[in-house]
């Protein structure tokens, strides 16, 4: 019951009704995470509201978790979402997460919540974080506070399970 609720404040703070992020059976561990969630598509439509620029949350919202995927409809032109690990922070006190699609490795990351309570800003690179280049880019991927050995967020179920 303390998961549930735990839930369902995270996902009130972001704007999300309480079954935000059901597919992946756990509760957000980050304040971010919620947002993540959003962005991967685990989170009812709406959810974008979350973010300072829904327009663009909308647009780079991916729906790769289903069984099966329409490459332009579900905007899944990378195939199904394989994991999703938290990595850590950057310098910016951003949370930075690998996400590992069937045929591409990316990087998103997303800043705390402004006084707003909206996600201020978030960046999404078509790259692992070992693999983004720019002095700009590297400095938003380049995790200085390392997570400690949390288990990965989401790792896509066997076939058949």
């Amino acid at each position: 019951m303390r998961a549930f609720i735990a839930l369902a404040i995270a996902a009130l703070g972001l704007g999300l009704p309480p079954a935000a992020l059901a597919q992946t059976g756990q509760e957000p561990r980050l304040e971010t995470e919620a947002a993540l969630g959003c962005l991967l598509g685990m989170a009812p439509d709406g959810c974008q509201t979350g973010f300072a620029n829904a327009r663009a949350a909308w647009v780079r919202t991916t729906y790769c978790t289903v069984e099966y995927t329409h490459r332009a409809l579900d905007n899944c032109f990378n195939g199904v979402l394989e994991t999703v690990e938290y990595l850590g922070t950057d310098a910016a006190g951003a949370d930075v997460y690998a996400v590992n699609y069937m045929n591409a490795d990316m990087t998103y990351v997303l800043f705390p919540r402004a006084p707003d309570g909206k996600i201020p800003r978030f960046n999404i690179f078509d790259a692992s974080p070992n693999s983004v280049f720019g002095s700009v880019a590297h400095a938003l991927v380049a995790v200085t506070s390392p997570a400690d050995h949390m288990p990965p967020i989401y790792t896509r179920p066997e076939q058949g399970a």
